[in-house]
């Protein structure tokens, strides 16, 4: 059976096309390696609310892992992401671990 990623990308500074070709080839790229992504669509909605955090969280839940891009750390939903693995045991993967 084939792990589910979460994949947390920081949505600041970017814009949308940006954002859709970064998601695009890293989810590319962790299919290649075996991975199911949960989560392979952008959030419509970068701003962080009541329904982004629930939309988040209910796909995180669902995955085996997480994997956070660069920048993660200063984007909230993501940051939320990442404590949540911390606390409950997720297993996290980092983009660039030497800087994060």
């Amino acid at each position: 059976m084939r792990d589910a990623v979460f994949l947390a990308q920081p949505m600041l500074d970017k814009n949308y096309d940006e954002l859709f070709t970064d998601r695009k080839n890293k989810t590319r790229e962790l299919e290649r390696m075996g991975y199911i992504v949960v989560n392979p669509g952008l959030v419509e909605d970068v701003n962080i609310c009541p329904k982004a955090l629930v939309k988040t969280l209910n796909l995180l839940v669902g995955a085996n892992c997480a994997y956070f891009l660069k920048g993660w750390k200063f984007d909230k939903l993501c940051a939320i992401a990442n404590a949540i693995c911390a606390e409950y045991g997720i297993k996290a993967y980092y983009e660039d671990p030497s800087k994060e």
